[in-house]
């Protein structure tokens, strides 16, 4: 992992019209890093996310990828820097087929040495080549986010963030969602991911951040945070 951190995300306040969600949140991600976004829902998850994105500008704060501060840089800029986004509820397009999703967003503008290319993903979710005529709307719950990893993935993304990254799947296609995670790691993808199952998450993510009300309550490694589940009943609800 490089000294400097390929993300990092000083102090930010964020709002949703006059009501305030982030309170001073600050993080940041190693290239090569597995980190996870934990806490009950409505503390700050997605907003941090979000802000990150660009798509909800921090109202204070500052955050720099890549040695470049985007804080203040549209969504479609920070996408083209190489932060890759699956999105909560997935955002497939549902009129267009799987082979035609993948191929729409498919772009390697940071000449990454192995790309990631339709086949690789093809070989990582071999379900999706089988449905690669399908329409995105007919696709089940967990087909709809394979497609919509395998679309932020051909991106060629630097960082890849998943929000929500297993909600309302069942549960044999969230262990296959979380195999997916651990290959991505163990090919050198940096990862940050909003999820809720941290008995699985403390087996695969190397460092997890706690969020309460809007600002980092606790960080640690898998280890530190699999052996005090004081943290999992306070903070998560464990």
């Amino acid at each position: 992992m490089s000294a400097t951190p390929l993300l990092q995300v000083h102090d930010l306040e964020t709002c949703y019209g006059d009501a305030q969600a982030l309170f001073g949140a600050s993080l940041t991600v190693a290239e090569g890093e597995f980190v996870t976004l934990l806490g009950r829902n409505g503390m700050g998850k997605t907003t941090t996310v979000r802000s990150t994105m660009g798509i909800i500008p921090p109202r204070q704060g500052r955050i720099v990828f890549a040695g470049q501060d985007i804080t203040h840089l549209p969504s479609h800029q920070i996408a083209r820097l190489g932060i890759g986004l699956v999105p909560e509820q997935r955002q497939v397009f549902a009129n267009l087929t799987v082979y035609e999703n993948l191929v729409a967003t498919a772009h390697n503008r940071l000449n990454q040495r192995e790309p990631w290319t339709l086949d690789r993903v093809y070989q990582l979710f071999p379900l999706l080549k089988e449905r690669a005529g399908n329409l995105g709307a007919n696709l089940s719950g967990g087909e709809q986010q394979m497609l919509a990893i395998g679309r932020a993935l051909v991106t060629n993304p630097k960082l890849l963030i998943l929000d929500e990254a297993t909600e309302g799947l069942a549960p044999l296609i969230r262990e296959e969602i979380w195999q997916c995670l651990t290959r991505l790691r163990q090919a050198g993808q940096t990862l940050v991911v909003v999820d809720k199952y941290v008995n699985r998450l403390v087996q695969i993510a190397d460092r997890h951040l706690i969020l309460e009300r809007g600002s980092v309550a606790w960080q640690g490694t898998s280890a530190e945070l699999d052996q005090d589940r004081s943290l999992w009943h306070r903070y998560l609800g464990v």
